[in-house]
């Protein structure tokens, strides 16, 4: 049998075009990678808005999402601390965690922006963990 990329696979799309604000993001990780690493698990992260590299307390991005009621609203990022020297390797290894607030809208010009607002999330706490 030749190799497809389709085999073992499942369709999905990306309909809602959004604008999406990370607050709390610490300056030593106030990278463009560290957002997408925050947003991989329920978005395609595309754009870097240009004010992002001018400002230290929100981190604005365009991103395309599958389910707007997906967004984790709180989560953690956990930022391991450098090795400390005169200690071996192997043993404990600490780190600091931080919340990261996110909130998104719909996009300007987006299909869907003149339609109904997408439902609220669940009224449960969600929260994540994300290593970075």
């Amino acid at each position: 049998m030749r190799w497809s990329r389709f085999v073992h696979s499942s369709a999905a799309a990306f309909p809602s075009a959004v604008e999406v604000e990370l607050r709390g993001i610490l300056a030593h990780a106030w990278e463009p990678e560290t957002a997408f690493q925050l947003l991989i698990d329920c978005c395609v992260p595309c754009d870097v808005h240009p004010n992002t590299a001018a400002q230290r307390d929100v981190f604005r991005l365009a991103s395309w999402f599958s389910n707007l009621s997906s967004i984790l609203r709180l989560i953690e990022m956990v930022i391991p601390e450098p090795e400390v020297v005169g200690v071996p390797e192997g043993q404990e290894k600490h780190s600091l965690s931080y919340p990261v607030w996110i909130s998104a809208r719909p996009l300007d010009g987006n299909s869907g922006a003149a339609s109904s607002p997408p439902p609220p999330p669940p009224p449960c706490n969600k929260h994540g963990s994300i290593r970075l």
